[in-house]
């Protein structure tokens, strides 16, 4: 399996065009290899990686292991810098511009052209002789339609009555608008999505900017107040709320709490695997990812008897992933004898 990843100068990882958020004080590059060791406990074969990391202008290219080794497979290489490709880019713009210019200029001559008939007409003769011929021609007409307008000023009068006339007319229009009165039918039809739409869609857009900037705290406390908000309304095992569960299980693991990742994750995958539900699957390797950060003997042991259980009972289940976790058991168990 190969991935592209970049790091811009900023220290923003990107892997496979998604967003990887470093957590409190961890470099990207560290933040990158640990997203790149669980795409390798999820897919049970090495990845390859061809980081362009912008800070040094330059293109490396690794690979990362099971047990989250990895190392060098070419030499560094200089990064492209296709950045003057974009400059003409923004030539053409400007040049664009003064073609309307030349516009206004000959509406300004006609303009003076009228006043003195005889002496401009001559002065525009290339252009503008066909233009002034046809000006003074609907000057006259202008003149004798001024004239009936005094005549009739008498009229205006009854005219100017039947103005208000009109006015009730547009009243109807006001009466009219209770008629789409019915608008508050689609508002009522909209209300079984506000719910979700403003306990699920707001909250976990909000918490993923709070991880994109890199405030972790606040992005743990928001996950955990929208987790409790959106199940008081849609209960716990609603499909929004676990989509929400699940964010904040990924908060916890970028704060570091391993431990509460790994519960958030593993009660998720049983509640999804009691429902037939396809995705249990990743919610369980979302718990294999936060067991792996459990250095505690121990607490590995006893939290791998529930993860094996709950994982080899999925028929989706790797095989070779689930070995690959039974010896990491067998591993702990030997720690353990040893402590």
């Amino acid at each position: 399996m190969s991935v592209d990843v970049r790091i811009t100068g900023a220290g923003y990882a990107e892997v496979a065009g998604r967003p990887v958020v470093s957590g409190v004080g961890e470099e990207p590059q560290d933040a990158v290899l640990d997203y790149l060791h669980r795409q390798v406990l999820s897919t049970g074969a090495p990845v390859l990686a061809t980081v362009t990391d912008e800070r040094i202008a330059f293109v490396v290219r690794i690979q990362v292991l099971e047990d989250g080794s990895s190392h060098f497979t070419a030499q560094p290489e200089p990064a492209p810098v296709p950045v003057p490709a974009a400059v003409p880019a923004a030539v053409p713009v400007p040049a664009a511009v003064p073609v309307p210019e030349p516009a206004p200029v000959p509406v300004a001559q006609p303009v003076p052209a009228p006043e003195p008939a005889p002496v401009p007409v001559p002065a525009a003769v290339p252009a503008a002789v066909p233009v002034p011929a046809a000006v003074p021609v609907p000057e006259p007409a202008p003149v004798p339609v001024a004239q009936p307008v005094p005549a009739p000023e008498p009229a205006p009068v009854p005219v100017a009555q039947p103005v208000p006339a009109p006015e009730p007319a547009p009243v109807p229009v006001p009466a009219a608008v209770p008629v789409p009165a019915p608008v508050p039918v689609p508002a009522a039809a909209s209300a079984p999505a506000h719910p979700v739409d403003d306990l699920v869609a707001g909250p976990g857009a909000r918490i993923q900017e709070a991880l994109q900037l890199g405030r972790i705290e606040w992005a743990a406390t928001l996950a955990q107040q929208s987790v409790s908000a959106a199940a008081e309304r849609l209960g716990w095992e609603s499909p929004e709320v676990l989509q929400l569960r699940e964010l904040s299980a990924y908060v916890a693991f970028v704060a570091g709490d391993a431990r509460r990742a790994f519960q958030v994750s593993i009660e998720i995958a049983r509640i999804r695997g009691g429902h037939d539900d396809p995705q249990a699957l990743q919610s369980v390797l979302n718990a294999a990812a936060a067991w792996l950060k459990v250095a505690d003997p121990a607490e590995g042991l006893r939290m791998g008897r529930d993860l094996i259980a709950l994982w080899s009972a999925l028929p989706a289940a790797d095989e070779a992933q689930l070995e690959s976790a039974r010896a990491r058991m067998r591993r702990l168990e030997t720690r353990a004898g040893t402590a």
